[in-house]
């Protein structure tokens, strides 16, 4: 009787938590392994021609002169095994050195541009920092690509959230009624919420903010994660659209 007892609770307890789970999964449905940008994108139906990810960060005190600066960059190149196809970009002055190192990830298939500044002024003994500028190589990439990111620049997102942005083409001429549905279909599906809207016949932007999505810059005063960005190109015809993470560049 008493172990008819706990498996009935038992049963009733794992049904909560299966209707539970299906519950959050139907709420947002983000496929496993797949990232929200991604996800909002794709209901656009419009195919993408670009994923990019960028960051900046404070990675030492104090200034490096360019000798130390390059030996700094060429072992942030080994840890992440960039192949480089061009010699690096470099320069100094007086406090200010920089170096540029373009190249390809091989295990990773995508092109990365990392940037070393170090800066100082007679008030402080200066800083050095830490740039990059990536390009996914597809939408299931994505998130190994910036967990790689994180692991090799060991970078901690929570402090430094990454950009992210997905950039495609409308053809012709988007007007303001057709960018607004395409902006809400996105927003939908990752449950964000328009905060703040600046829409301009060919060009304009809305901002949003989504629980589901990490990280947030502010606009307008408002805290947002999650951009829809639209522009007419006059020249070729077309409307280039971006939704970006948490706000676009």
């Amino acid at each position: 009787m008493l172990r008819r007892f706990f498996l009935k609770m038992f049963c009733s307890y794992l049904f909560l938590v299966l209707f539970t789970m299906n519950y959050s999964d139907s709420t947002l449905s983000i496929p496993l392994g797949e990232h929200p940008l991604t996800v909002a994108w794709e209901t656009l139906g419009i195919p993408i021609a670009e994923i990019r990810i960028e960051g900046w960060k404070k990675i030492e005190d104090g200034f490096n002169q360019l000798d130390k600066l390059e030996r700094l960059a060429e072992s942030y190149r080994r840890r992440l095994g960039l192949r480089m196809e061009l010699p690096p970009v470099k320069g100094e002055e007086e406090g200010f050195s920089f170096v540029s190192l373009d190249g390809i990830l091989p295990q990773k298939k995508a092109r990365l541009i990392l940037t070393f500044q170090s800066v100082k002024s007679p008030e402080y003994k200066g800083e050095t920092h830490c740039g990059f500028l990536g390009y996914a190589d597809s939408v299931s990439g994505l998130n190994k690509c910036l967990r790689f990111l994180e692991k090799g620049l060991q970078w901690e997102e929570e402090m430094n959230p990454f950009f992210l942005a997905v950039r495609g083409r409308w053809a012709g001429r988007l007007n303001e009624e057709e960018a607004t549905t395409l902006m809400k279909e996105a927003f939908n599906r990752v449950k964000a919420v328009c905060v703040c809207a600046e829409p301009a016949g060919s060009a304009g932007r809305w901002s949003g903010r989504s629980k589901y999505i990490k990280g947030k810059t502010v606009r307008n005063g408002e805290e947002v994660n999650l951009e829809f960005v639209y522009k007419y190109d006059e020249l070729n015809e077309v409307t280039n659209i971006t939704l970006g993470l948490p706000a676009v560049q």
